[in-house]
């Protein structure tokens, strides 16, 4: 659009007017959008799994072996809820 303006204020007009029905900076643009949506996606499907692996080491590391040998589990304040 700003080169479309460009081209009014130097006197070409015509070449302004189909540089807008072009639409080649709305396209550009909804590719971009398009692509930050995938990439969002990606990246919180990837935060989904970071966490789950936090959760399943903090569950690990709440079970320690207690005096007499065996297993005690333990609650620890780390990552609840």
């Amino acid at each position: 659009m700003k080169r479309a303006v460009e081209l009014v204020r130097i006197g070409e007009t015509q070449q302004a007017i189909q540089r807008v029905r072009e639409n080649t900076g709305r396209e550009f643009m909804d590719r971009a959008r398009a692509l930050i949506g995938r990439m969002i996606v990606g990246e919180s499907e990837r935060l989904e799994q970071s966490r789950s692996i936090a959760a399943a080491v903090v569950r690990i590391d709440q079970t320690w072996l207690a005096r007499s040998g065996g297993l005690a589990p333990i609650s620890l304040p780390l990552f609840h809820g």
